[in-house]
């Protein structure tokens, strides 16, 4: 009987630990194994030379043209941000400097009203008003972009959760995904790179940041620019 209670004691103290989604499969005759490109503890670990494609260890493509297409990838986000960081920039002082020239020709109709009654600035005070209207129907866009780019972070969330989600809906949330987020996670840059998660972590933490300094470098400059251009035009 003291055999049986030390039994039962050992295999009351057994904890079962679940496989990640794809990562164990079983075999034909009941065995669990790690499903293929998969290895380590609870197979949650892919193979050297393998990169996570979703669910799936995929094998690395040696392409000579990986390092092409990254460095095209990381232009293109670099030409994104400082493109639509200039846009906003650039409309918002737009925006400020017609509703000064409203208000300057506004205050010198007036002024021609009361003196010789004259309405030679009216349609300068019309026009003026009106690209200041079309600038701030512009100004709309960049709203639009972020309301856009949380949701598409949203539905990327969406994955997270341990839902048995169809083909099509997974499909949806890592398309979701790539395009609100940075693609560290790609297959083809992870087997560029060949850096490890926490690599990846730290990247992924230290974005912001970055952005967050691009934010601030490009106002500091057009300022800058501006009064320089401005002191150049005083002195001549």
């Amino acid at each position: 009987s003291g055999g049986s209670g030390a039994n039962s004691s050992e295999a009351s103290e057994l904890s079962f630990y679940e496989c990640m989604p794809g990562a164990c499969v079983f075999n034909k005759n009941g065995t669990l194994s790690c499903a293929e490109g998969r290895t380590g503890a609870l197979c949650a670990i892919c193979l050297p030379n393998h990169e996570v494609v979703g669910t799936e260890c995929k094998p690395c493509e040696n392409t000579s043209g990986n390092w092409s297409l990254f460095g095209f990838l990381v232009f293109v986000l670099g030409a994104g941000v400082v493109v639509v960081v200039r846009r906003a920039v650039l409309q918002g002082q737009q925006i400020k400097r017609h509703r000064a020239v409203v208000r300057a020709l506004s205050a010198l109709a007036q002024t021609e009203q009361q003196v010789g009654g004259g309405r030679t600035a009216t349609p300068r005070v019309q026009a003026s008003k009106r690209k200041m209207r079309s600038a701030e129907q512009d100004s709309l866009l960049m709203p639009m972009f972020k309301v856009l780019l949380n949701y598409l972070q949203v539905m990327s969330f969406m994955a997270d959760f341990e839902v048995p989600w169809g083909a099509e809906a997974s499909s949806m949330w890592t398309v979701a995904s790539t395009a609100s987020s940075l693609p560290i996670n790609q297959a083809f840059v992870g087997c560029t790179l060949k850096w490890t998660f926490f690599q990846r972590f730290r990247l992924a933490a230290a974005a912001p940041l970055m952005i967050a300094v691009l934010l601030l470098a490009v106002p500091i400059y057009q300022a800058c620019r501006t009064r320089r251009l401005q002191w150049t035009t005083y002195i001549v």
